[in-house]
């Protein structure tokens, strides 16, 4: 809002409407018009940057949880080549509607991932065994021995939960992995009407359970 930037843009306008005959106030009214403008169009951009969805590198992750992202971007890639193998009509579009869904899929897993590599890395900060000895050590002020305990049920939380986000996307990505192999079937032969909503709904199914995850990753005690 007061970026130099603006601030000079502002003084030109000024300026500008100035040397084009307008009295000091309608000067002042073009100035504070530009201000305006600017900062709205700031603001727009912001929001604009912040909703799209970040670019999914499954190597800016550790293992395992670039794995899991790998495994979902090789699920995508095996069901866009089926893809391509399909004649234009009904059934590609109907194939074109399930990748949509596929592709949501590899980005909930992407960011279900990212949250678990914040795990880890909080998990990691805490040093465990310096807090173990402190905690073991009868002698220590009552404080001490509260933080060390407090620092080992914390580690303790976090490794639980770091655990059973690492079991949800493995059994997740298999789903995904498993329901792609059969929306990829559907490029080689006729399916009835039932298999086609039956594919649908598992990768559905699949989806709504990662962004289930990663809403419960994105809330207050996603980490208890």
């Amino acid at each position: 809002m007061i970026s130099p930037f603006t601030v000079l843009l502002v003084a030109a306008a000024a300026a500008l409407a100035s040397l084009a005959g307008m009295p000091w106030w309608g000067a002042a009214l073009v100035a504070a018009a530009v201000w305006a403008a600017k900062v709205l169009a700031r603001s727009k951009l912001a929001r604009l940057t912040a909703s799209r969805p970040s670019r999914i590198d499954p190597f800016a992750l550790r293992e395992p949880w670039r794995l899991y992202v790998k495994d979902a971007i090789g699920s995508q890639r095996r069901f866009d080549r089926a893809l391509e193998s399909v004649a234009r009509g009904p059934l590609r579009d109907r194939l074109s509607e399930i990748g949509i869904r596929v592709g949501r899929g590899v980005s909930e897993c992407w960011e279900v991932a990212r949250k678990g590599q914040q795990l880890t890395d909080a998990r990691r900060a805490i040093g465990i065994e310096s807090a173990r000895r402190s905690a073991a050590d009868t002698d220590a002020h009552p404080a001490l021995l509260d933080a060390a305990r407090s620092e080992i049920e914390a580690h303790e939380r976090l490794t639980n939960r770091e655990n059973e986000v690492r079991t949800s996307l493995e059994v997740l990505d298999a789903r995904l992995k498993e329901a792609v192999a059969r929306a990829s079937e559907m490029a080689t032969r006729a399916m009835a009407p039932d298999d086609i909503e039956s594919i649908t709904d598992a990768i559905d199914g699949v989806v709504g359970d990662l962004e289930s995850l990663r809403l419960g990753l994105d809330s207050v005690d996603g980490t208890r």
